[in-house]
């Protein structure tokens, strides 16, 4: 039987159908197919590098702040200024009342022993007299602790000016204060120790309080007898006002200075966010993107992070990672440091990545800083871990911090009767230097942050 053109022509209409049917049958199959799979290779960006802030509240001048002046009023002072000496501790007072005037707004000038005493400009400038000296009972002893008990702001700058010989028991009231009052509220202790001449009496030295003559005359100025002027405040401003003494008498004046702040940098130093490079040696690069099965991480170019991916080729390689350092000036900077690490690991289970203990695999040696570089050590074996995506975020703390070499060469011992030394200061400034740390680790002021994605293959 014929067929009809007409009928030819529906007979292989269908024909195309039921083929076009098949065709577009693969097609959905493989489509489907692939939606799974890219559906399953879940794209994330890592959230968990982003830097610890510096809290610039505490680290900034500020313009209109309140300046309070104190002043030792006990008679262990009087020696810097008796027999019309022309002191370096006359210069420092004038120094600081040319600071108050010019550039402060209504300055307050106290003197104090066990209390103080709210006294006016010109009061204060008869500090250069012995007369200053001799208010009575309540200014037989020093006790800077008390001065302490308002607290700071950071509209407020304290200054104190003496010659630290507390007692023993005042000596520790006097470090408590400073670290609750200003170490663990996030602001800093500046101090200033300037050897000057000296002719009177020193008292309270040692555990039986004695108290001795001592006279500079003749002698040089390393035998000269140490006083101190702590600035109390935000960062800001006690390296503000340490500046502008510089600038008023001081530059031409030997002394030491160092700032106690619980935070030692302007920012936290970290990896390059751009940098992508090749590393040198089999099987390990540095990509854009690290993806398996389950997962790709894409760097955004904004958080500090670097992509470590290492193949089946790789072996053990030691990474030298150099990060730029900021130290804020005059700060205590470390000696030593420690890393506290979090590593992750990808779960596709549960779509997350999971806190695992530290892989042995890889290591981070303590940096070491060199003029304002950070360099770490990065030491990877491959073989000692699975295959998948890691997640390793190191934040980096001191562990220790540097001694000056003048708190020991200034400072005597307990029954030490040596006039060109403090009893007692490095005790004193190495129980600060302590409390810093504390501080540190307490308000978690990282100086620096390690952010990497490692897949293994």
């Amino acid at each position: 039987m014929r067929l009809t053109n007409h009928q030819k022509e529906k007979r292989f209409n269908r024909q195309l159908s039921a083929t076009d049917f098949f065709e577009f049958g693969k097609l959905f199959f493989l489509v489907s197919t692939i939606a799974i799979l890219v559906t399953a290779c879940e794209e994330k960006m890592l959230h968990s590098c982003n830097l610890p802030k510096v809290s610039s509240e505490k680290i900034e001048r500020t313009e209109t702040a309140n300046l309070s002046i104190f002043i030792d009023g006990t008679p262990s002072m009087v020696g810097y200024v008796s027999n019309n000496i022309d002191s370096r501790y006359k210069k420092i007072l004038d120094s600081i009342d040319q600071i108050s005037t010019t550039t402060w707004s209504k300055p307050k000038y106290f003197r104090f022993g066990q209390k103080k005493q709210l006294i006016d400009r010109d009061t204060y400038r008869s500090a250069k007299l012995p007369s200053f000296y001799q208010g009575g009972a309540n200014f037989s002893v020093s006790q800077i602790d008390k001065l302490l008990l308002d607290p700071p702001g950071k509209d407020r700058v304290t200054i104190i000016v003496s010659d630290l010989y507390q007692k023993n028991a005042d000596l520790g009231r006097v470090q408590q204060v400073l670290t609750q009052n200003y170490l663990k509220q996030g602001y800093s202790i500046g101090t200033l120790g300037v050897k000057s001449e000296f002719n009177g009496t020193i008292f309270d030295v040692g555990l039986t309080n004695q108290q001795f003559g001592y006279s500079t005359l003749g002698l040089n100025s390393e035998k000269y007898h140490p006083f101190y002027v702590l600035i109390l405040g935000t960062y800001g401003n006690v390296y503000h006002f340490y500046e502008q003494m510089q600038q008023y008498g001081l530059k031409s004046v030997q002394h030491e200075f160092i700032i106690f702040s619980p935070q030692l940098v302007s920012q936290v130093s970290s990896l390059d966010p751009k940098a992508v490079k090749k590393e040198d040696g089999r099987g390990l690069t540095r990509p854009q993107t690290l993806k398996d099965n389950y997962l790709l991480l894409r760097k955004n170019g904004k958080e500090s992070v670097q992509f470590l991916l290492m193949d089946r080729h790789s072996t053990s390689k030691s990474l030298t990672e150099e990060l730029t350092y900021f130290p804020l000036s005059k700060v205590l900077q470390p000696s030593r440091s420690e890393v506290q690490r979090e590593d992750r690991q990808y779960s596709p289970k549960r779509k997350s990545f999971e806190s695992i203990g530290s892989l042995s695999g890889i290591q981070i040696e303590n940096g070491n800083i060199e003029r304002n570089s950070f360099k770490f050590n990065l030491d990877l074996k491959p073989d000692q871990f699975d295959k998948g995506i890691y997640t390793l975020t190191a934040k980096v703390f001191p562990e220790t911090l540097q001694q000056p070499d003048w708190w020991q060469s200034w400072s005597s011992d307990e029954n030490g009767l040596d006039g060109s030394k403090t009893n007692n200061l490095f005790r004193f400034m190495n129980g600060l230097s302590g409390n810093t740390l504390d501080s540190i680790r307490e308000g978690n002021h990282a100086i620096a942050q390690l952010c990497y994605a490692i897949q293994k293959k």
